[in-house]
């Protein structure tokens, strides 16, 4: 469950923070951010729940290992988030 909750706030904050760079910050947050990255999944932190009845703890430890190029992507995609998508893409 922690694991699932750290994903879904990171995803949070990363949105908001995306939502900080709009012209108009407040309502980018309040009726973009905050609903897509934070409401609409909440459905999801009812799925270790569920899953936990399906797997064995030893099958659900060697899917979760660490790995240094997931954090990297991560990493690379929410600042690109942040950077292109927070102040608009103007054409």
């Amino acid at each position: 469950m922690t694991l699932l909750f750290c994903a879904w706030a990171a995803a949070g904050l990363i949105a908001c923070a995306t939502a900080a760079l709009d012209h108009l910050p407040l309502n980018a947050i309040l009726y973009h951010a905050v609903p897509q990255a934070l409401l609409l999944p909440l459905g999801l932190l009812a799925v270790p729940g569920r899953a936990s009845r399906r797997a064995t703890p030893e099958a659900i430890a060697a899917a979760l290992s660490f790995s240094w190029p997931w954090v990297i992507v991560a990493v690379a995609v929410g600042l690109t988030s942040i950077v292109v998508l927070g102040p608009g893409i103007t054409v």
